[in-house]
C-alpha cells in the first residue's frame, strides 16, 4: 500500500505545485487517487459515497465499511481554504450519529477531526497534514493511520485516533493552567520558588540576595506577562556546583567526598547529600534532646517548615512532595529533602549546628556534592 500511496502523493503535490485546481478537480484528482491508494474502492459508490445526503446539506464524500456504517465524513475546500473554520452543521451531525472522523481537504491540507472531542471545532482536530510540506514518509504513516480501509474496518484507526486525541487534550489543559497557577505562586511566593530564584542570584553573583527582596520580586511579577517571567527569568540553568562558594571554606576544601565528620571523628561517607543531610539530622535528633524544637524555631520565614511532625507542614499543598520527599529522623520528627545541596544544605547544616552550640565548618564538617 506504501508505494501505491507515495505514487499518489507524488503526483498529487506535481497538480497542485503546477498551478490553481477547483475544487471539483481536488475531488476528482488528488483526493479519490489518495483514497484509492489507502485501499477505498472508488469506483463502489456504496464504500465511497458522492453527495452524501446529511439532513437538508449533502456531505462530498461519506465513506463506509460496510452498507450499515458510516465511519468517515469527508468534505472538499477550495484549494487555499482548508484550514478555514470548519462547518459546524457537519460537526453537530457528525457526532450524534457518531461518526468517528471528519475530514477536510483541499488535496494539500488533510484535517483530521474527532467530532466526539471536547472543545471547540479547532481543539478537535487530531491532526493537520500538509502533503507538500512534510516528509512522505510522515504523510504516508499519517494517512494510513487515520484513513487506511482496513484499519478503518477494524475499528484500529478510531481507537488509536481516540486515545491520541485524549492525550493531546489533557497536555493542552495542563498546558493552559500554568499561567493561573504561576500567578498564584508570584501573588505569595512559594518557599521553594524562593529559594531557587536566590540561589540562581547568589550563584551569579556571589552573594544571597535578602528573601523579602525576593519576595517583592516575584509579587511585582503580577504586571508582567507571567509566563514571559517564567521561561525568561526564573527557570534557567544554575551555576556549575564549582562556581559557589559555601559561608565556611572548610567545607569546600574537605577532600573525601560527600559525608560529614563531627568532633574530629571518623568521616562519615555517603553516596548523596540527602543522605549525608538525613544523617547529621537524625544524629542532632538523637543525641540533643531539645535540637527538634530549636531547629523547627530557627526556622524564620516562608511556609515550609525545617522539622515537623506532618508531612503537611514540610510541603503544604504540595502531596507529591509529602510522600517523596519527606524522612523520619526520630522522635515522631520529620524533615523535607526536597532543596539543593549547593547552598540550601550547607545553610541549614549551619543553623543546626548554632542551635546545639556546635561551630559549624569546626565542630562538624560536612560536604553534599
Amino acid at each position: 500500500m506504501t508505494a501505491m500511496l507515495e505514487k499518489a502523493l507524488v503526483k498529487a503535490r506535481v497538480k497542485i505545485l503546477s498551478g490553481v485546481l477547483s475544487e471539483a478537480q481536488v475531488s476528482q484528482g488528488p483526493v479519490r487517487s489518495v483514497l484509492q491508494a489507502l485501499g477505498w474502492d472508488t469506483f463502489d459508490v456504496d464504500s465511497v459515497v458522492p453527495e452524501y445526503s446529511v439532513g437538508s446539506r449533502r456531505v462530498d464524500y461519506a465513506l463506509k465499511t460496510s452498507l450499515a456504517t458510516t465511519d468517515v465524513f469527508l468534505e472538499i475546500k477550495a484549494p487555499g481554504k482548508a484550514d478555514d473554520a470548519a462547518d459546524k452543521q457537519l460537526f453537530e451531525y457528525a457526532y450524534h450519529v457518531g461518526i468517528p472522523f471528519a475530514v477536510l481537504t483541499d488535496g494539500r491540507i488533510w484535517n483530521f477531526y474527532l467530532p466526539s472531542g471536547q472543545g471547540d471545532y479547532q481543539e478537535r482536530r487530531l491532526f493537520r497534514l500538509d502533503i507538500v510540506e512534510m516528509e512522505m514518509a510522515e504523510c504516508c504513516q499519517r494517512l494510513e493511520r487515520y484513513l487506511g480501509f482496513e484499519r478503518v474496518r477494524k475499528g484500529t484507526a478510531r481507537i488509536e485516533a481516540t486515545s491520541e486525541y485524549d492525550d493531546k487534550f489533557r497536555k493542552n489543559k495542563i498546558k493552559q493552567l500554568i499561567p493561573g497557577v504561576w500567578k498564584s505562586l508570584l501573588s505569595e511566593p512559594d518557599d521553594l520558588l524562593c529559594d531557587v530564584l536566590i540561589e540562581a542570584v547568589e550563584a551569579g553573583g556571589g552573594e544571597r540576595p535578602a528573601r523579602i527582596d525576593v519576595e517583592n520580586f516575584l509579587k511585582a511579577q503580577l504586571v508582567a506577562d507571567p509566563v514571559m517571567v517564567l521561561n525568561k527569568f526564573v527557570i534557567k540553568p544554575l551555576l556549575p556546583a564549582a562556581s559557589i562558594k559555601y559561608s565556611t571554606e572548610t567545607i569546600v576544601n574537605v577532600e573525601g567526598g560527600v559525608g560529614f565528620q563531627l568532633q574530629n571523628g571518623d568521616w562519615q561517607s555517603f553516596q548523596t547529600g540527602k543522605q549525608c543531610y538525613v544523617a547529621i539530622i537524625r544524629y542532632l535528633v538523637k543525641h540533643y534532646a531539645d535540637f527538634a524544637p530549636r531547629f523547627q524555631n530557627a526556622k524564620s520565614r516562608g511556609k515550609r517548615a525545617w522539622i515537623a511532625h506532618s508531612a503537611k507542614e514540610l510541603f503544604p499543598g504540595r502531596p507529591d512532595f509529602q510522600t517523596s520527599e519527606t524522612t523520619e529522623v526520630g522522635a515522631g520528627w520529620l524533615i523535607g529533602t526536597q532543596m539543593s545541596a549547593q547552598v540550601e544544605m550547607p545553610k541549614r547544616i549551619e543553623a543546626a549546628c548554632a542551635c546545639v552550640g556546635l561551630a559549624f565548618g569546626r565542630d562538624l564538617i560536612a560536604r553534599f556534592l
